[in-house]
């Protein structure tokens, strides 16, 4: 699932046939209170256009998307590993 963005599982889920609530779940980190788009400052909406068209018409925001995926890029990056000889 970690290739997929958030609009495709959720079309994969509808498409399953699983239960809507679970499907349509706000996410959020179960501490704060808060959903995931409140904490980062836009909507997965807005984030999967960008990351599937390359499209963000708001510049400040397409700033703070790419900052955020710079400053995290560390998650997705394979770790070195030394090969046997």
């Amino acid at each position: 699932m970690a290739d997929y963005t958030v609009t495709e599982v959720l079309k994969i889920g509808d498409e399953l046939g699983l239960p809507t609530e679970l499907v349509h779940k706000t996410p959020s980190d179960g501490l704060s209170g808060k959903s995931d788009e409140d904490k980062i400052g836009f909507t997965y909406a807005v984030l999967d256009k960008y990351i599937l068209e390359g499209v963000c018409e708001d510049a400040p925001l397409k700033e703070k998307i790419d900052r955020m995926h710079r400053r995290n890029l560390h998650k997705i990056t394979p770790m070195p590993v030394c090969k046997k000889l």
